[in-house]
């Protein structure tokens, strides 16, 4: 969840239901693979999305890293362990749907236990990073704002927030 969730650029509430009752987060047909030999990219369909004019949702794709955090890898993991029964993509052990709050509140835990601050983690920390990540790396701002899925230029307010500027 975390893997996809950064390098992905996604908001959790793009992949996770605030409650149980609402559909409008990660379900299994909106998962897809080019190729299950290969698992070269990863296509993630979100239901909604906030530079989506026309309400269609929109396709994401995600590459492999190669590396051990890899999105494409963790996710092709996960399926194998979860089957594909239809309903909510990420699911807990006890197969209920896996809520924005007690995501966070389990990583929350992870990261105190780490002997990190959790005060300044939120819902958008994991796009937020991302996006300063591959600034720090010398990413044209043209880029990141094609990554993220930005309309305007918002994602360099968050950037300066974190100490960067360009």
């Amino acid at each position: 969840m975390a893997s996809l969730c950064f390098f992905g650029f996604f908001r959790l509430g793009q992949l996770l239901a605030t409650d149980p009752k609402s559909f409008s987060c990660l379900l299994w047909g909106d998962v897809s693979y080019d190729n299950a030999s290969s698992l070269s990219i990863l296509k993630v369909h979100l239901k909604v999305s906030n530079c989506d004019q026309f309400g269609k949702g929109a396709d994401v794709f995600v590459g492999r890293s190669n590396n051990a955090l890899c999105p494409v890898s963790a996710c092709y993991r996960y399926i194998g362990g979860q089957g594909s029964e239809p309903g909510y993509f990420f699911v807990g052990a006890d197969c209920t749907p896996l809520l924005k709050p007690r995501f966070v509140s389990e990583l929350k835990k992870a990261l105190s236990s780490m002997g990190l601050h959790t005060q300044a983690f939120a819902g958008h920390s994991f796009r937020i990073g991302a996006a300063t990540t591959v600034a720090s790396v010398g990413l044209e701002d043209s880029t990141i704002q094609l990554l993220g899925r930005w309309n305007s230029a918002a994602f360099l307010k968050a950037r300066i927030k974190v100490g960067e500027s360009r």
